[in-house]
């Protein structure tokens, strides 16, 4: 009796593929401002001014070791201390 096995792969559908990573990429693109905006507003709501994110290997083989997220103190912080002691008003400049 003989027996005969199928161990083929089905057909690959290249032009169904080929559509799936363009519409892929298309809602990628479409919520990638959205996404940065609603990012970007998150970390000034909370003061943070720097993101550092340490990545070991390269390309795309890797990971995320390390996020660091800091809230740096801008000098326009330091210049509006000076001049709240102002006798002509809390935000004047002082001569």
């Amino acid at each position: 009796m003989t027996e005969t096995h199928s161990n083929s792969l089905p057909a690959l559908d290249t032009d169904a593929c080929e559509a799936k990573a363009h519409e892929q990429a298309r809602l990628s693109e479409s919520i990638h401002a959205g996404n940065k905006a609603a990012l970007f507003d998150a970390l000034a709501r909370t003061g943070i001014t720097i993101v550092t994110v340490s990545f070991d290997g390269y390309g795309d083989s890797g990971q995320i070791e390390e996020i660091q997220a800091k809230a740096r103190r801008c000098a326009c912080r330091a210049a509006c201390r000076r001049n709240r002691a102002s006798p002509d008003g809390p935000w004047e400049r002082r001569g």
